[in-house]
């Protein structure tokens, strides 16, 4: 108790010195702005030296280096102040203005609602949340939509709005005649001729298309998505050119359409301007970096232009993403073997087996290409010759592993990854595949260990959080589920499932409204996944939104043809 009497003196003359505590006139006491904040930093990390799991001086930290322009610092400060405090709705509060900061809106939107959960109606956590929604739309929703038609059949807006809630579904085949419907009751309506012409070009028909995205454009030439459309429709018609003038148009409208970003930087790629082609498309990731084809088509330009190694690093940015493209993993195997044709060209590595038949680094370059190019069974039988003849090689053990993994030989696998471990105690990925095999297997206890152990080792890697917020979730801890699955987004926000059953372990905390946004996210990768769509569903009505739940419902159950037929 002693030492908390002499920190708690501490950290108030510290807040004396930066200005934080008034003399009862207001007057702030006189300082030396020039070495005021590594002064204070430096008594801070001293303090935290003495007391490293203090949330009060994280928290103080974290303001301090924020004030001060170190908007990374202050993020790692506030994120130890959260974890030591996790119900701190203050620290929550300036996390979320910090992620703000540094761009990280998703994790600032989940911050502000557990603030929002902890402090309902706090008015500033609710503004900045409206904030991060300013570019949401409010979706159409079925009942409103067949109410319009029933009322007014023959208006606009009536047909529009149906042919809308049928292209979103992914009927546009359907949606068509309600947009040609909806630009003959009013041939001015621009949004009419424009989804006119996108849904034609989503049924192959480019040259209507054309025709339709021109009317658009006549009466609405602002709109950034109609030359979007017009250089789809001219690519799939090989005007190439006109379709980069397009591209460009809706680049210079709408700087920040990841989509129009990355076609045109694909496009000048093929048109050999590589320089041109590496800026659009990082662009496009950086706007969003969850798509596999902007960083396959990076990942091609690196190759061309023999970058190898930053080729490497997109590629397996796209596998992370989408890890069983064939086209993604051909590339892969063509960038290793030209950063190393001795040991990753199929070719070679054969011939010289041939030669050498008992070379076991050879077997293991076999069984590495023909793993990462799908061959599970072949990976598997050349690298079962590689540990026979070098059975101290930890790598060829974890390919082995890793190839009976995608074999489903589960128990088999199990004894790889524990040989790589005992060859190679420091690879975090055996222990991740271990404890990912028990938790398939139901023994989470177990699995557990192992998990805890791979993130000691490298707490960089989501999967292992992913994974322990499923043995939590299964567990029906759905606290501890929640936190590792919020763990695994923030490493990587890519993960589809992470987000769903993150919602799922919020939406049986009864924390509905949090439960709610993670299965929009998870909707957002997979619009089609019925299961997905049930369960916002499901939020979505405990959240006091009835008529987007009835609209999710309505998706999921939809009536007979005749269900209203008079006999």
């Amino acid at each position: 108790m002693q030492t908390h009497h002499v920190l708690f003196v501490i950290l108030i003359m510290l807040l004396l010195l930066c200005g934080c505590i008034t003399d009862k006139n207001g007057i702030e006491p006189e300082t030396n702005n020039s070495e005021e904040p590594t002064t204070i930093l430096t008594s801070l990390n001293n303090l935290l030296t003495l007391d490293p799991k203090n949330p009060d001086l994280w928290y103080a930290k974290a303001k301090e280096l924020y004030e001060n322009g170190d908007v990374d610092g202050a993020l790692d400060a506030i994120t130890k102040a959260a974890e030591y405090n996790p119900r701190n709705g203050t620290i929550l509060l300036t996390k979320s203005q910090i992620l703000i900061t540094a761009g990280e809106r998703e994790r600032a939107g989940r911050e502000l609602l557990k603030v929002l959960d902890l402090l309902p109606g706090n008015e500033t956590a609710l503004n900045l949340l409206s904030s991060l929604r300013v570019n949401t739309t409010k979706p159409l929703t079925y009942i409103q939509v067949e109410h319009d038609l029933l009322i007014e059949p023959n208006n606009t807006w009536s047909a529009f709005n149906k042919g809308r809630l049928l292209f979103e579904e992914g009927r546009h085949s359907e949606a068509l005649p309600w947009f040609i419907k909806a630009t003959t009751y009013d041939p001015e309506n621009a949004p009419a001729w424009y989804f006119t012409g996108t849904t034609y070009t989503e049924l192959g028909r480019y040259a209507p298309a054309i025709d339709a995205l021109q009317k658009a454009l006549k009466l609405d030439p602002s709109n950034a998505g109609t030359y979007y459309e017009m250089g789809r429709a001219s690519e799939k018609l090989g005007n190439l050119t006109a379709a980069r003038i397009h591209y460009e148009t809706a680049i210079k409208l709408n700087p920040d359409n990841e989509w129009t970003r990355f076609v045109y930087g694909k496009n000048l790629a093929i048109s050999g301007d590589y320089e041109s082609a590496i800026n659009e498309l990082k662009t496009s990731l950086e706007i969003s970096s969850c798509k596999a084809p902007a960083w396959y088509e990076l990942a091609n330009v690196y190759y061309n232009t023999m970058q190898y190694d930053l080729a490497l690093e997109a590629i397996n940015s796209a596998l992370t993403i989408d890890p069983y493209t064939k086209e993604y993993r051909t590339l892969y195997l063509s960038i290793r073997a030209a950063q190393d044709p001795a040991s990753w060209s199929l070719a070679n590595v054969s011939k010289k087996t041939a030669d050498v038949p008992k070379n076991a680094s050879l077997w293991f370059y076999q069984g590495a290409i023909a793993y990462h190019d799908r061959r599970y069974a072949d990976a598997l039988n050349y690298l079962n010759s590689a540990v026979k003849f070098d059975p101290m090689n930890p790598e060829a053990w974890y390919y082995r592993g890793m190839a009976q993994y995608e074999l489903g030989k589960y128990q088999d696998a199990l004894c790889s990854f524990d040989k790589t471990i005992l060859l190679n105690p420091g690879n975090a990925w055996a222990y991740y595949y271990r404890g990912d095999i028990l938790q398939k297997g139901g023994q989470c206890e177990y699995a557990i260990a192992y998990l805890n152990k791979g993130i000691q080792l490298d707490p960089s890697i989501p999967w292992t959080y992913y994974t322990k917020g499923n043995c939590y979730l299964n567990q029906s801890r759905y606290q501890l589920a929640a936190d590792e699955f919020d763990k695994s987004i923030d490493l990587f926000s890519c993960n589809r499932w992470a987000w769903f059953f993150g919602g799922q372990s919020y939406y049986e905390l009864g924390k509905f409204p949090i439960a709610h946004e993670y299965f929009t996210k998870a909707l957002s990768f997979d619009p089609e996944n019925e299961e997905f769509r049930r369960w916002k569903a499901r939020a979505a009505a405990e959240s006091l939104l009835p008529d987007e739940a009835i609209y999710l419902y309505n998706q999921t159950i939809p009536f007979s043809t005749d269900a209203c037929g008079i006999i």
